[in-house]
């Protein structure tokens, strides 16, 4: 179905909203779920016509924005059974606050909610069969329940719209689109200008962004760097994001049937600030996940002006738009043919540069933010969201 494009109305009534703030600390925090939790927050605090309050735990609230109002909840029980605790403990504080909008910005929709409330969906599981995650599966065929009975659903992407509409019979009328923004910790090294650089030659590096899961590619990444080492180019290949201890032997085996795998570095979690330096020191930043519902990491390292290159799969494609190169989903040799191409020619490395800055500004927080105001005012004044369109933006 197709999904049209409605500018966001401005309204002037005061609207209370309570936020699920759990992925402000913990886990979650290290994610994309923290990014867009915090990012979002920090838009909306600037909006006189909104009073936003975030349920948080206590070592949480440092992190809630300024301007945004932290209810503390109590939790108590650690590592994973925190995700218990948390979904059974959530109906009853949403229940326990008064506010007109209920808004569930992470993975877990509340097994009930009585106010009207708006969901967001990062991604669809359901749209790919992993063979490797059957009780994420199973777990999302009992959250689509959940998600029917939202008022409204903000989806990062129009991917992300349609495999919601089609996975999940969600009503077309209740759908949002809004991508992501990028924060302002990712600007360009000045001294290397999108569009005036060129490939860094000696400790030459590409980057790959994100958290190890079966679907990320990380397999296929490790190939395509042992492929470029056998063609004699100088590159590494830097991984930044966090590895769960359980996955850490996989990740292992993996770079040990690399082929190379004194080419491959785990640089472990970054900050902002030391994200933002690996992206503007790569010659490129490869995307060899196999499902994506946005990928953050490609429109952050497009604002630092590194290239991007990727997989052509899920909502790759229209994250990158005209602002990078995609090859075929899942073929090794091309990525590591497009990737040569790219660090042997100072001018398409330019060109490649420029063009994925420019692309980067589409996606802004600001306008992300927008989409979330009217969802919440149409949610919360009991009117159909979207009135059949999805509100779109980053396009």
């Amino acid at each position: 179905m197709a999904l049209a494009v409605r500018t966001p109305r401005a309204q002037a009534r005061r609207l209370s909203v309570l936020v699920d703030g759990r992925h402000l600390a913990g886990f979650g925090a290290t994610r994309g779920f923290g990014r867009y939790l915090r990012s979002l927050l920090a838009e909306l605090a600037r909006d006189p016509d909104l009073d936003v309050r975030a349920l948080v735990t206590r070592d949480a609230v440092p992190a809630v924005p300024a301007g945004i109002r932290p209810v503390v909840v109590g939790r108590r029980m650690p590592g994973r059974l925190a995700d218990l605790e948390h979904r059974l403990r959530l109906p009853l504080d949403i229940a326990r606050r008064s506010s007109e909008v209920f808004h569930s910005p992470g993975a877990e929709p509340p097994r009930f909610c009585r106010r009207p409330w708006l969901q967001t969906l990062h991604d669809v599981p359901l749209a790919f069969a992993d063979a490797d995650a059957p009780a994420e599966l199973r777990e999302w065929t009992r959250r689509r329940r959940r998600v029917w009975r939202a008022g409204g659903v903000i989806a990062v992407s129009r991917y992300v719209a349609e495999r919601a509409l089609e996975m999940l019979g969600i009503d077309p009328e209740r759908v949002y689109v809004a991508p992501h923004g990028v924060d302002a910790a990712f600007s360009p090294d000045p001294a290397r200008p999108p569009g005036s650089g060129a490939p860094a030659g000696a400790g030459a590096y590409l980057l790959l962004v994100g958290e190890y899961g079966p679907h990320k590619g990380y397999a296929e990444a490790f190939a395509m760097i042992g492929a470029l080492a056998d063609r004699g180019l100088p590159h590494r290949l830097v991984v930044v994001g966090r590895l769960a201890p359980w996955w850490r032997p996989e990740v292992e085996r993996l770079i040990a049937r690399s082929g190379h795998p004194e080419r491959i570095e785990l640089a472990g979690l970054a900050d902002d600030r030391r994200l933002a330096a690996w992206y503007r020191g790569a010659d490129a930043l490869v995307v060899t996940s196999r499902a994506e519902g946005f990928c953050l990491p490609i429109a952050e390292a497009m604002a630092c002006g590194a290239p991007v290159v990727a997989f052509d799969n899920t909502a790759l494609p229209e994250t990158v738009g005209d602002g990078g190169l995609l090859v075929p989903d899942g073929d090794i040799r091309a990525l590591a043919d497009a990737v040569e191409r790219l660090v042997g020619d100072t001018a398409r490395w330019r060109q490649a540069s420029a063009a994925g800055h420019r692309r980067s500004r589409a996606f802004s927080w600001e306008a992300c933010a927008a989409v979330h105001r009217e969802a919440f005012r149409a949610v919360g004044g009991g009117r159909a969201v979207g009135g059949g369109r999805a509100v779109g933006g980053g396009q």
